[in-house]
């Protein structure tokens, strides 16, 4: 039981990672125009499948193991936290997006330096997480 509890710290952990990856190299192609960089999605797949798997393995623990007090808030967390490291990585896949349908008029006005700014914001908020 204990190990399972420590599997589901790791496997978060590695998700928000990833997640947060998913921001940084997002931020990187609007960044530099990296249009084949915007268009890996690889790790918004691996983040979405993860999501269920993590799912899983929580309904699982509260159905076999039944947790109480600190166990239960833990994967009962767990259980929220999945889904907004999940969202994370879809904003991930907008910022690329972004990317490619940006313009040269868009870079002209300004509107991209707000854009780096709230990347860099949010990258940080997320690897504070």
């Amino acid at each position: 039981y204990d190990a399972e509890l420590l599997q589901l710290d790791t496997m978060l952990a590695r998700r928000g990672h990833a997640a947060g990856g998913a921001i940084e190299s997002a931020m990187t192609a609007l960044r530099t125009g990296d249009t084949e960089l915007a268009r890996s999605d690889a790790r918004d797949s691996e983040i979405d499948s993860a999501e269920h798997e993590i799912e899983h393995r929580c309904l699982t623990l509260f159905l076999r193991q039944q947790p109480v007090a600190g166990d239960l808030r833990k994967v009962s967390t767990a259980l929220k936290m999945v889904t907004d490291i999940e969202r994370i990585a879809d904003q991930a896949s907008d910022i690329a997006e972004i990317t490619l349908i940006s313009t040269r008029r868009a870079r002209t006005v300004g509107v991209l330096d707000d854009l780096y700014a709230m990347g860099d914001i949010a990258l940080h908020m997320v690897k504070d997480a």
